[in-house]
């Protein structure tokens, strides 16, 4: 599957590099993705359903441009089962995943994919994103590969 590590404040996230295809030898790609208008998009999960996320996520997830296709994938999960995260230019943070809702997110760190207990425990222990997709790896078996890492378009401020 994959891991992702997202922390807002510090304005940055990081991912694994590896897609582990049912019976097959894992093949290295981004799971980040900046969009046209600047966003940035994370995914985990099944291939079908991360490309009508990223599709959407250009509209930033507006109902009217979300593809019929979505009708598929949001009954049966087990087949299409996924995760995302859209990181905004404007500071929103939105999750979605198999039930194709999107949600604000309004935690400062978050993880995704089958390492992410992993890597959300070594971010709450210290560890940066990058570090935190290593420390992953070495438990999770679909986590590996070189970590990647971007910037996100902008860091979120403490509060007052």
């Amino acid at each position: 599957m994959t891991t992702i590590a997202i922390d807002l404040k510090a304005g940055v996230a990081s991912s694994d590099s590896w897609n582990s295809p049912d019976g097959g030898s894992p093949v290295m790609c981004t799971k980040m993705w900046k969009l046209t208008n600047g966003d940035m998009f994370f995914e985990s999960g099944h291939l079908r359903p991360i490309e009508l996320a990223l599709q959407w996520a250009e509209s930033r997830w507006a109902p009217a441009e979300r593809s019929e296709e979505w009708e598929e994938v949001s009954t049966d999960s087990e087949k299409y089962g996924f995760a995302c995260v859209l990181v905004q230019t404007d500071g929103k943070v939105q999750y979605l995943d198999e039930e194709c809702s999107p949600i604000y997110v309004l935690v400062d760190c978050l993880t995704l994919g089958s390492g992410g207990s992993y890597a959300r425990g070594a971010m709450d222990a210290g560890a940066s994103t990058a570090e935190a997709i290593t420390i992953a790896s070495r438990y999770d078996s679909c986590t590996g590969g070189p970590v990647q890492t971007t910037l996100l378009p902008f860091k979120r401020k403490a509060p007052g």
